[in-house]
């Protein structure tokens, strides 16, 4: 019956006739709608900035999604550099460690605390040290042909950031708007020359920039 009263709100924004973002619905609403989507896709990390926009951090705990949002800086761009090649989830999940240690635990937790100063409050010199990893990457990166160069060419060309988005394939660039053209014109041009590298025949880059708003409804 909830659910359905759920479905019930996204159709009367249907009949609004504009285009509306999530924030126009109550709080306790959203969350229920975080939640049942969870419940349908797995993952909150995924359906929360699906959603809501921004960057979300997400918990999913006894049934419900706990998300906070936040805007991302405007005056970044991003380049998704996409190979040509697929990397099961499956395979990306099975390569991580059962156990990792307390030092590369604090690893990551140190720097996920910087992740909403760098990425929201304008602190790009902290983009790259908040983007470092030792839990997922450096398992997942031997699946993933010529990732190792692409992150090289990516800070060559002026990258503030690279990590690999997800499970992978595909690698994420961040950058300063305000030198996008130059950046994407030599990132190109790089991943040209990558082309064919063991074992992967091309790229495909897509350059995006922050959404904020999210969902919308049209």
């Amino acid at each position: 019956m909830r659910t359905r009263k759920l479905l019930e709100v996204l159709a009367f924004l249907v009949t609004l006739g504009a285009a509306y973002a999530l924030w126009f619905v109550p709080m306790n609403i959203v969350q229920e709608l975080l939640t049942l989507a969870t419940s349908i896709e797995g993952h909150p990390d995924n359906v929360a900035p699906a959603l809501l926009g921004g960057l979300a951090s997400s918990v999913f705990e006894d049934g419900v999604v706990y998300s906070v949002k936040r805007d991302v800086d405007e005056s970044l761009c991003f380049a998704a550099i996409v190979p040509d090649y697929k990397l099961l989830t499956e395979a990306a999940r099975a390569a991580l460690p059962k156990e990792v240690t307390h030092k590369d635990a604090v690893y990551n937790l140190s720097r996920a605390a910087l992740i909403p100063a760098a990425f929201c409050e304008g602190r790009h010199d902290l983009l790259a040290i908040a983007t470092e990893d030792k839990l997922h990457q450096p398992y997942r990166m031997p699946l993933m042909p010529g990732s190792k160069e692409v992150f090289d060419m990516a800070r060559l060309c002026g990258a503030k950031a690279v990590y690999v988005s997800g499970a992978g394939s595909t690698v994420m660039a961040v950058a300063e708007k305000a030198n996008a053209e130059k950046f994407y014109s030599k990132l190109e041009k790089g991943l040209e020359l990558l082309e064919g590298l063991d074992g992967c025949e091309a790229f495909t880059l897509l350059r995006l920039d922050a959404d904020n708003t999210g969902a919308t409804v049209e």
